[in-house]
């Protein structure tokens, strides 16, 4: 049987997700600087900054994609400076010594074929590390052989049949992997996920921490 386990993020104050959406696609490439600093200033912390806004914000470009209210192009810069804001907080939290790089084994993130960017994986890479957890994002046509663990990210586009073919692909990146799937798609398209063959389906991060700490981990199957 497999895990299942949805979690719901704390709540984003629409005010300042409002903010810092109009600040990524601004003419000035340096806008979400100030948004962000006055986002501090009112109170919002470095991890919701990556937890719970950036993905906010990224969820709202997407939207505005699908519903053509916005360009891929204006969607792409938007997403390139989330990934800015992103690398910025990281930093300042490396800087506070709050993220200690603990070997849990190999552990790598991949995408499903087609995914168009990789701003989930590493608002979740940086969640892990925050928890002594390294996870390497690896590239769509890399091909490695020592993986202990392997996490998909769904964005609840993609068909069962591209779902089940990554799930196999993470299957061959060690000599047996355990497999995690997450992400938007647990939301959009619950049924392909559970479906898709993973070891645990999950978004709740506490789930995701034990797997990586289990030192039995190299067996395949679920308890």
């Amino acid at each position: 049987m497999r895990k299942i386990a949805i979690d719901l993020e704390p709540q984003a104050r629409h005010d300042m997700v409002l903010r810092l959406s109009t600040a990524v696609v601004s003419p000035d490439p340096d806008t979400w600087r100030q948004v962000v600093t006055a986002m501090i200033d009112d109170g919002c912390r470095l991890v919701d900054l990556i937890d719970v806004y950036v993905p906010a914000v990224a969820r709202r470009l997407g939207a505005d994609w699908v519903t053509d209210r916005s360009g891929f192009a204006h969607v792409t810069i938007g997403s390139a400076r989330l990934r800015d804001i992103l690398n910025w907080a990281d930093q300042q939290l490396d800087d506070l010594d709050l993220a200690p790089d603990l070997p849990h084994g190999r552990i790598y993130l991949v995408r499903p074929v087609g995914g168009q960017h990789r701003l989930g994986q590493q608002v979740f890479a940086a969640q892990l590390l925050r928890h002594g957890v390294a996870a390497q994002i690896l590239r769509d046509d890399a091909t490695v052989s020592d993986a202990d663990i392997v996490m998909i990210s769904a964005s609840g586009q993609e068909s069962l049949a591209t779902l089940r073919a990554t799930v196999e692909r993470a299957r061959n990146l060690g000599p047996a992997p355990r497999v995690l799937l997450g992400g938007g798609g647990l939301e959009l398209a619950k049924s392909r996920c559970m479906a898709a063959g993973a070891d645990v389906v999950t978004n709740d991060l506490d789930l995701a921490l034990s797997e990586c700490r289990n030192p039995d981990r190299r067996t395949r199957g679920t308890s």
